[in-house]
């Protein structure tokens, strides 16, 4: 699994030219199946305008280490944290999460909402396995290799070897 620290894309997306829609981090801010990895700072609000009451209202975000824009916390979210790291937020600080994007349906059109994953981030670098699987050459190949693997590296680099057997098919 790459570990990835957030940084604005080179052809970033439309948002990311207006403050406003920087101020949180949201699901312009990932390319399709990329993920960040984060280190929980905090717990807190941040005021935002609310366009429908036409006022301020305060919003649970969460805030990050290494420069990662906050992003709202929201009920489905919060519930995916309590899960791997327990119902006090309190408890949360200094934790990892693994943040990307999901297809959801609202306000009557489709958006790349942020979800968290319902695992723990593990410290092992698995670059040198994803290598080998990205340099297979047949399927065959491809699963040898992939059942060679530790069972949590498996789990990990299940993407890029599904991505391997797209391409090799």
């Amino acid at each position: 699994m790459t570990q990835i620290i957030y940084e604005t894309h080179a052809n970033g997306h439309w948002k990311e030219l207006f403050a406003s829609k920087n101020k949180l981090l949201g699901g312009h801010n990932l390319e399709e199946g990329e993920e960040i990895c984060a280190t929980i700072k905090g717990v807190g609000s941040e005021q935002v305008y609310d366009k429908e009451a036409k006022n301020n209202k305060d919003l649970v975000v969460l805030q990050f280490e290494n420069g990662i824009p906050p992003m709202a916390l929201n009920v489905t979210n919060a519930d995916t944290i309590s899960l791997i790291h327990g119902n006090k937020y309190t408890d949360w600080i200094g934790k990892r999460v693994l943040i990307h994007t999901q297809k959801v349906r609202a306000f009557g059109k489709d958006h790349d909402a942020l979800r968290i994953r319902p695992k723990i981030p593990r410290d092992d670098d698995f670059t040198q396995f994803e290598v080998k699987l990205r340099s297979c050459a047949n399927l065959n190949e491809l699963r040898q290799v992939f059942m060679s693997l530790p069972k949590h590296v498996q789990g990990a680099l299940t993407a890029v070897k599904d991505e391997m057997k797209g391409k090799l098919s």
